[in-house]
C-alpha cells in the first residue's frame, strides 16, 4: 500500500529551497570538521614528546577523508536540490533523488563512527597525557627538554601539576646538586636520598595573583595572615580574576552605590577576607582539570594567531584594569585612612579638651580651697592678733593700775613720813 502525497508548486518550492540552505550549512561544517582534523594532527604532533606511548594512528586522516566526502556529497546535494526547486530543471534530474538519499544515509554513517572513534581517541589522549605529564615531572630535574616542557605546559595552560599543586610534593623535583645535604633544614626532607618538600616550580605561579608568589613551603599558607587566596594557578586565582572583572562591571555601574558601600571590616581590602586566612588555599586545578576542559571544547589556546593577538589584547586590558583597580583601591585606602586619622585626631582633641577642662575645674577647684584655707587662716591670724592685742591691752592697764596703786603707796608713805619728821622736828624745838 503506498501513500500519495500531493504538493503544490509553491511547496515544492519551498522544500526545495530549505534542504539546499540544509546542504550548505552540512557544506560549512565539513569545512570545519577537514580544520578540526588538521588541528588535531598538528596539536597531536607537538604534543607527541609529552604523551608518552599514545599513537594517534590514522585519525585525524579519517576526519578529513570524512569531511572531504561530506563536502562532495552534500555540493551535489546543493546541486541536486537547487534544480530540483524549479519546473525548468526539475525533470531531467528526479531520477538521481533516491541516489542522493542513499548517499546521505551513507555520510551519516560516516559521522556517527567518527563521532565514536573521536570520543575513544579522546579517552587514550587523556590517560597518555596524564602518564606522560607525570613521566616528564618525575625527569624534571634531570632531563633540561622535560623541565622546559613542564614549564611551558604550565605557564601555557594556566594549571599545576596533573590533579593539583600537590601532585608536586609527592615528586622529587630539585635535584640534591644544587642543595646542601648537610644543612640540619634540608635533613628532615630527604626521602631516601631525594628531597622531597611542599614547593611547587615557579612556573606554577599565576600571573594574575596581585601579591608576591608563594611557591614554597605552600601548605604552611596560614604564615601569611592576613592575605587572601593563592598565589599558584588555581581555583582561588581564577576567583580571584572572576572577582575583578565583576567588582569593575559594578564600579563602572554604579559608582554612587560605591560611595555609600562600606565593608565589613575596618581596612576592608586588609581584612575582608580573615576568615580564610588562616586555612591552605584551594589549588586544586593541574592539567587534568585544563585537559577535561579542553575535551568540553572549553580551552583552545592553539586556535590561530587572530585569536591569540586577541588574547593579548584581553590580557592588556585586563592589566590595564587591575592597574585602574589598584590605583582606585589605594586611593580609597588613602581616604579612608585619611578620614580615619581625621576622626581620630577629633576624638584625641575632643579627649584633650575633656582632660583641659576637667584640669582647668580641678584647678578652680584647688584655687578656691587655697583662697578658703588663706581666708580661714587669716582669719585665725586676725583673731590672735586681736587676742594678742586684747591681752597686752588688759596687762598694760593692769600694769598702769598696779603702778597707780604704787606711785600712791608711794605717796602716802612720803606724807606719812614727811608729817612723822614734822612731828619729831617740832617735838624737838
Amino acid at each position: 500500500m503506498c501513500i500519495t502525497i500531493t504538493v503544490g508548486e509553491t511547496g515544492r518550492k519551498l522544500m526545495g529551497l530549505s534542504t539546499t540552505v540544509i546542504n550548505i550549512a552540512i557544506l560549512f561544517l565539513s569545512m570545519a570538521l577537514f580544520v578540526a582534523g588538521v588541528a588535531i594532527r598538528a596539536r597531536i604532533d607537538r604534543r607527541l614528546e609529552i604523551m608518552g606511548d599514545y599513537d594517534p594512528g590514522a585519525l585525524p586522516y579519517y576526519l578529513m577523508v570524512t569531511a572531504v566526502l561530506l563536502f562532495v556529497g552534500h555540493l551535489i546535494a546543493v546541486w541536486f536540490c537547487h534544480s530540483a526547486t524549479y519546473v525548468e530543471s526539475r525533470s531531467d534530474q528526479h531520477h538521481f533523488f533516491v541516489g542522493v538519499i542513499l548517499a546521505v544515509m551513507v555520510l551519516f554513517a560516516l559521522v556517527l563512527i567518527s563521532i565514536i572513534v573521536m570520543s575513544v581517541h579522546s579517552s587514550l589522549i587523556y590517560g597518555a597525557l596524564e602518564d606522560g605529564i607525570r613521566n616528564a615531572m618525575k625527569a624534571y630535574k634531570t632531563d633540561l627538554d622535560s623541565k622546559m616542557r613542564v614549564d611551558h605546559l604550565q605557564l601555557q595552560f594556566e594549571c599545576c601539576g596533573v590533579e593539583s599543586h600537590k601532585d608536586w610534593f609527592k615528586i622529587s623535583w630539585v635535584n640534591t646538586m644544587y642543595i646542601n645535604v648537610l644543612s640540619p633544614e634540608v635533613k628532615p626532607y630527604l626521602v631516601d636520598g631525594e628531597f622531597v618538600k611542599d614547593d611547587v616550580p615557579f612556573s606554577c605561579c599565576s600571573r594574575y595573583a596581585k601579591r608576591a608568589c608563594v611557591h614554597h613551603s605552600v601548605s604552611r599558607f596560614s604564615q601569611f595572615e592576613g592575605i587572601s587566596g593563592g598565589t599558584l594557578y588555581g581555583e582561588d586565582a581564577e576567583k580571584g580574576k572572576k572577582d575583578d572583572e565583576s567588582s569593575d562591571e559594578d564600579e563602572d555601574e554604579d559608582k554612587p552605590k560605591k560611595r555609600k558601600r562600606k565593608r565589613a571590616d575596618s581596612d576592608d581590602e586588609d581584612d575582608d577576607d580573615d576568615d580564610d586566612d588562616d586555612d591552605e588555599p584551594k589549588l586544586k586545578r593541574g592539567f587534568k582539570g585544563v585537559f577535561s576542559s579542553l575535551k568540553k571544547g572549553k580551552k583552545d589556546s592553539d586556535s590561530n594567531d587572530d585569536d591569540d593577538k586577541k588574547k593579548k589584547k584581553k590580557k592588556k586590558d585586563k592589566e590595564k584594569k587591575d592597574d585602574k583597580k589598584e590605583k582606585k583601591k589605594d586611593k580609597e585606602k588613602k581616604d579612608k585612612k585619611g578620614k580615619k586619622d581625621k576622626k581620630d585626631q577629633k576624638k584625641k582633641d575632643k579627649k584633650a579638651k575633656a582632660a583641659k577642662k576637667k584640669a582647668e575645674k580641678k584647678k578652680k577647684k584647688d584655687e578656691k580651697k587655697k583662697k578658703k584655707a588663706k581666708k580661714k587662716a587669716e582669719q585665725k591670724k586676725k583673731k590672735a592678733k586681736k587676742k594678742a592685742e586684747k591681752k597686752k591691752k588688759a596687762a598694760a592697764k593692769k600694769a598702769k593700775k598696779k603702778a597707780k596703786k604704787k606711785a600712791k603707796k608711794a605717796k602716802k608713805k612720803s606724807k606719812k613720813a614727811k608729817k612723822s619728821k614734822s612731828k619729831k622736828s617740832k617735838k624737838r624745838k
